[in-house]
């Protein structure tokens, strides 16, 4: 009989574990334009310069990285979809990542690409998005080892992430 209650009660702190660990919760950025949906601590960062303001924020869950930036820049871009481009490219380049695969999409109106990368050196694979609305530029990054990317994680990643006016 007391297994039994001891094993109940170890299932259930178990289950109050998983549901802990895999509820989620939304953080708005009033000063970046954005929410997005998290299931662990954030960690936020700003950085100013005379030309934008950074606003960024990350979290892990489990073995992947998930990032968050959203540039306010102080004047709008004359060709949005050279902007576009050339984050994708600065990003690549950046992370020494050879690009898999590209396409154009829209999201609430705003122009962007989504991209998926691989970086050779250390065997991570990346998925990318870049939008552009107004004034601002977000960029949302996936990072985990080739192993442990997991697509439908960082498709809800995405499909969490809301531009706000």
């Amino acid at each position: 009989m007391k297994k039994a209650i001891l094993g109940c009660v170890v299932w259930f702190c178990c289950l109050q574990i998983g549901i802990a660990q895999d509820t989620k919760q939304t953080f708005t950025s009033e000063l970046g334009k954005f929410s997005i949906a998290h299931q662990s601590e954030i960690r936020e960062s700003t950085k100013e310069n005379e030309n934008s303001t950074v606003y960024r924020v990350a979290f892990r869950h489990q073995d992947m990285m998930f990032v968050v930036s959203s540039t306010h820049q102080k004047n709008k871009a004359n060709d949005i979809d050279v902007l576009l481009k050339t984050s994708l490219k600065t990003f690549a380049e950046a992370t020494k990542a050879s690009l898999l695969s590209q396409k154009n999409m829209t999201l609430s109106g705003a122009k962007g690409i989504s991209a998926s990368l691989k970086m050779e050196e250390n065997g991570l694979l990346s998925a990318y998005r870049v939008y552009s609305k107004g004034l601002y530029l977000y960029q949302l990054m996936v990072f985990a080892k080739a192993e442990n990317f997991k697509p439908a994680e960082a498709k809800t990643f995405f499909d969490s992430f809301a531009i706000l006016k």
